[in-house]
């Protein structure tokens, strides 16, 4: 079966004693090679392993926006500094966050994935 693994892409591995970041190599025959993210050797892995062990690490994303751009926002919205971080910071989806995010889109805000 294909596992639709992206070379490069940055994935989770969970197999051992402490989830860690690793990145897909390449596909030798069976057997799939990944790269521990902070220079530990290179180790491969088998399908039913690859299926086992390995999760996708979501991509995040945030809103950046010009200096003194929350202190904007907050006054706009009539909020805290706390609930104006959280929505361009994606980590919450309520009514006043996309309202937020619409704002800091319109004076200029630039969305990046990290």
């Amino acid at each position: 079966m294909n596992m639709n693994l992206i070379k490069g892409k940055i994935y989770r591995y969970i197999g051992g004693k402490n989830p860690t970041k690793v990145e897909y190599v390449e596909k030798f025959g069976e057997q799939y090679l990944f790269k521990h993210i902070g220079g530990i050797s290179p180790f491969d892995l088998s399908e039913k392993e690859v299926r086992y062990f390995i999760k996708e690490q979501p991509t995040r994303k945030k809103i950046i926006i010009k200096h003194g751009g929350h202190k904007k926002l907050m006054q706009i919205f009539k909020t805290t500094y706390p609930t104006v971080c959280n929505a361009l910071n994606y980590r919450c989806d309520s009514d006043i966050s996309r309202r937020i995010r619409k704002g800091a889109f319109e004076r200029g805000g630039v969305e990046v994935e990290y």
